[in-house]
Formats: structure tokens, sequence, C-alpha cells
């Protein structure tokens, strides 16, 4: 019950945990022997607890989960109710963090179909308004940008608001 301690002295008593998820790391997609699975607890003010060595380099996530989730839901008391408002605060932070990752997949992915567009202006010869525009500069600079601006206000409004 290392982690229980471990989680209380950051968020004060087991009541004020809200919740304990697994999460998927990067690190673990950009690092060899990095953790792609991360389990954290969640504090009153919503706060993420990240609890140490309890990932997927370490031990099992998915039976470790249930454990610490078997072992939170006893503790914390039969008349325990989850903050609405902590659960609105940690909805928005993975709505945000959704939209910002489905932002920089599709501005990633942009820079092939950008390439040739700002390409074209060398092989064809473009009269009037297309050709400042279709700058290799601008087009480069700007097309990413404006992509990955774009894909995060959609993805981020598309998304469930309420807890």
């Amino acid at each position: 019950m290392g982690w229980l301690f471990y989680a209380t002295l950051r968020c004060s008593t087991r009541a004020d945990i809200q919740d304990l998820k697994a999460e998927d790391s990067l690190a673990g997609a950009v690092r060899k022997g990095a953790a792609s699975v991360l389990v954290h607890a969640y504090g009153r003010d919503g706060r993420k607890v990240l609890l140490p060595f309890v990932d997927d380099v370490h031990v099992n996530v998915e039976y470790e989960l249930g454990v610490l989730r078997g072992a939170w839901e006893e503790l914390r008391g039969a008349d325990w109710t989850p903050n609405a408002e902590v659960v609105v605060v940690i909805r928005r932070r993975e709505n945000r963090q959704g939209a910002l990752t489905a932002g920089a997949g599709v501005a990633g992915c942009a820079f092939v179909p950008l390439t040739g567009l700002a390409l074209l202006p060398l092989f064809v010869d473009m009269p009037g308004w297309p050709e400042p525009v279709l700058n290799p500069f601008v087009v480069m600079l700007l097309g990413p940008l404006l992509i990955f601006t774009l894909t995060v206000v959609v993805d981020y409004r598309k998304r469930p608001r309420d807890g």
C-alpha cells in the first residue's frame, strides 16, 4: 500500500483522491525501455499525481489498477461521492490533451501534401493571387500552424463538455 501513502501525502486524505486512471505515455513510444502506460491519482483539485513504479515496465497495469481501485474504494468509505467540479476539471484536461494530440497528428500528416503544394509554383506558372499565397515559405510556415490550430479547435469543440 505504498501508493496509498504516497497519494495521500500529495492529496492529503484518501477521500481527497477523486479517481485512479491508467494513461498512455508518449515517452514509451519514443524511448526504448520507457513506460508506455502510467497510473495517476487525481486529487481534490483535479491535479494528477503520478504513482511511482505503477507502470507497464514494473507491474501488470490492469491487475495492479484493479487492486488499487478495490483498496481505494474500500478505504474511502461507502458514503463517498465524487466532487462534480473535479470531474469536470478532469474531463476538460482529457479533452485538451486529446485535442492537442489530434492536432499534432494531423499537422504532422499534413507535411506531405503541404510540401507538394509548396513545390507547385516551381513547376506551374501561377497568375494572379495564387502566386503570393502559394509561396513555399508561406505554405510551409503557416500551413502546419493553421492546420494544427484548426484541428485543435474543431476537435476540442466536438468533445463532450459535461462531466
